[in-house]
């Protein structure tokens, strides 16, 4: 089952792309460069650290910070037809929300209300077919910068990210049938601006800020059943506003402040995949029809926001 909301016309979505446009070839960065890499319809507009999911094979990118403030937008992008649309906006502002799904439902996590500034404890839902989000239980602490999944079936997993006055350990589960938020293990290592990515049922949290300042390059490891958390292999490229996504057996981490560098997890150890053409920290990073997308972001050498979308298929 997919979302039912329609679109109608090519000429009314943002961004449509087309299978004859040089830039969706494969092989041209969205920098110009060669290689396995290829560039797609940008977004349809300029946004640093925004949040991404998929859902019945399109990606949903929500919040950020576009033109200086913090974002309201929401994007759907569907890859076989490479075009943006307009999807509900968020019912206000959010930078660094934890966006995931229960089922085919949207949610929208926290984030902070003002750039860099004021994490809000707000959760947001978008059902299928629906018109608008609407506003469900609170998270027991207000945060930033999480990340969330659908770990447990029918439950929502949000780890780690930034509180009111410090980094965050707890883990918390939302129960959609009771309404409520239930505390889990506390992470081992606290972090904000990190990646997150679900992996053989096991939650993964990769490198990322610590609460000091600096980057970390521990991985800490979540398993539901036992509500345990463990620590694997150190990340070979410690770095901060990155992301990450699951394609197969393997896990993509990509973007962040190290220079275009992608690094793979197999379950067992680190690889080196094709550096991104266009480096970015703070972009967002899904996976939907076999391919690894990188959307928008912070432009690494400077220059703000970004609207490049490149996607990789291994």
């Amino acid at each position: 089952m997919r979302f039912t909301w329609v679109w109608v016309a090519c000429s009314l979505v943002l961004g449509c792309g087309s299978s004859d446009d040089e830039s969706t070839k494969s092989g041209t960065g969205g920098a110009g460069g060669a290689g396995p890499w290829r560039s797609d319809a940008p977004l349809p507009e300029a946004i640093a650290h925004l949040s991404a999911t998929e859902v019945g094979g399109k990606i949903w990118v929500a919040g950020g910070v576009a033109g200086g403030a913090v974002s309201q937008k929401v994007y759907s992008y569907d890859p076989g037809a490479n075009s943006w649309a307009a999807g509900p906006e968020l019912p206000l502002g959010r930078q660094l929300v934890a966006m995931g799904h229960v089922g085919e439902t949207l949610y929208a996590v926290g984030g902070y209300s003002d750039v860099d500034a004021s994490p809000t404890d707000s959760t947001f839902v978008l059902e299928p077919g629906a018109s608008a989000w609407k506003k469900v239980a609170s998270l027991l602490l207000s945060r930033a910068g999480g990340f969330a999944a659908e770990l447990e079936a029918g439950k929502l997993i949000v780890v780690a990210g930034q509180g009111d006055t410090k980094l965050l350990g707890d883990s918390v589960v939302l129960d959609p049938g009771t309404n409520s938020w239930a505390v889990k293990a506390a992470i081992p290592n606290p972090r904000v601006r990190f990646a997150g990515f679900v992996l053989s049922g096991w939650l993964h949290a990769v490198g990322g800020r610590t609460e000091s300042g600096g980057v970390t390059n521990k991985v800490d490891v979540y398993e539901p059943k036992s509500d345990n958390w463990t620590g694997l292999t150190d990340f070979p490229h410690p770095r901060d506003g990155v992301g990450a996504a699951v394609l197969g057996t393997q896990a993509y981490v990509a973007g962040g402040d190290a220079a275009g560098t992608v690094d793979v997890w197999d379950g067992n150890a680190w690889s080196s995949g094709p550096p991104l053409p266009t480096p970015r920290i703070g972009a967002a990073v899904v996976a939907a029809q076999g391919r690894l997308y990188v959307i928008g972001g912070e432009a690494a050498a400077g220059g703000g926001a970004s609207n490049v979308v490149e996607s990789y298929a291994p």
